[in-house]
């Protein structure tokens, strides 16, 4: 075998491994994204809306979950985005999916329970979660594909965000087909609750990311070796 086949082989040995890894976290963010955005659009949206209303007979309420849930995503997001930058990505996103594990009991426990109080903590904690999980996925979907290369994983992911959110209006134009303008509370709980249960995939994937399988962070194994090489500082991040 002369040298050009043997170099050739090393070649596509070294394209099929980075292949291999860099889909790790990029198929795990698209899995992320089809599951908890169909189940995000369903638990902030029309449903939620629908649930609250017919709960207490008032919109006044409506305005105080959502508005709770923003506050909290408003003051968690500098703490959630230097937490993405100072620590392992991946440590990050696994703190974030037992926090939203959380969520999900204490969701279905307000909305099974029609306890108003409770589902006001709730909100506020998956405000909590978004802030802190936002960052770090979108960090390190970033950093698992190449630059240059980022159009179409990009956009795929970008599609799945607006299929996924047609769901909570697509689940709302069928309850009303059923229900019409007298809303049944039971019937509510059950869709609400079936988001719970799509949205759970998601939240359980991202204990599944792994920052050593980012593009970025395998690069310099792959790239021939520079007078500089032996000059750059190992990552900050524990």
């Amino acid at each position: 075998m002369d040298r050009a086949t043997v170099e050739k082989d090393v070649t596509e040995s070294q394209v099929a491994t980075y292949f291999e890894r860099i889909e790790h976290n990029v198929w795990l963010a698209y899995v992320y994204t089809l599951f908890f955005w169909s189940c995000r659009s369903i638990l902030l949206d029309q449903v939620l809306a629908g649930y609250v209303f017919v709960l207490t007979g008032s919109n006044e309420p409506v305005g105080l979950v959502t508005g709770i849930n923003g506050l909290v995503r408003l003051f968690m997001a500098i703490p959630g985005g230097y937490a993405s930058d100072r620590f392992r990505r991946d440590t990050v996103l696994k703190a974030a999916g037992v926090l939203g594990l959380g969520c999900v009991a204490l969701s279905m426990t307000s909305y099974l329970m029609g306890h108003m109080p409770l589902l006001y903590v709730t909100y506020g904690c998956w405000g909590a979660y978004f802030a802190l999980q936002r960052p770090a996925l979108e960090a390190i979907f970033a950093d698992s594909v190449p630059q240059g290369e980022r159009e179409v994983p990009f956009t795929i992911r970008y599609m799945l965000m607006n299929l996924s959110g047609m769901v909570g209006p697509l689940a709302s134009v069928i309850f009303f087909l059923f229900y019409g303008d007298s809303w049944s509370l039971s019937g509510l709980q059950w869709v609400l609750c079936g988001g719970l249960v799509i949205g759970t995939p998601g939240i359980v994937s991202l204990f599944f990311f792994n920052d050593d399988l980012a593009y970025e962070n395998i690069k310099p194994a792959h790239q021939p070796s520079s007078p500089t090489t032996g000059l750059t500082t190992p990552s900050s991040r524990k």
